[in-house]
């Protein structure tokens, strides 16, 4: 299965939004109770306002 994602989020010191997108890929199988995910690839095509590298480094510390 394919999908495309799109996800706008906010780091918790940022004052700004940033926002990414591109396509899921995910492989899924069928169990006696339904169906599962059995793999799950991210394929980031493009961000949008990306946090500096400061506000990234502060949030590791």
């Amino acid at each position: 299965m394919r999908a495309m994602l799109y996800n706008p989020m906010r780091l918790s010191s940022a004052t700004e939004t940033s926002a990414c997108g591109g396509h899921c890929h995910q492989v899924m199988v069928r169990s006696e109770s339904g169906w599962r995910s059995r793999q799950l690839r991210e394929e980031n095509v493009w961000f949008d306002n990306p946090p500096s590298a400061e506000l990234r480094a502060s949030l590791k510390e």
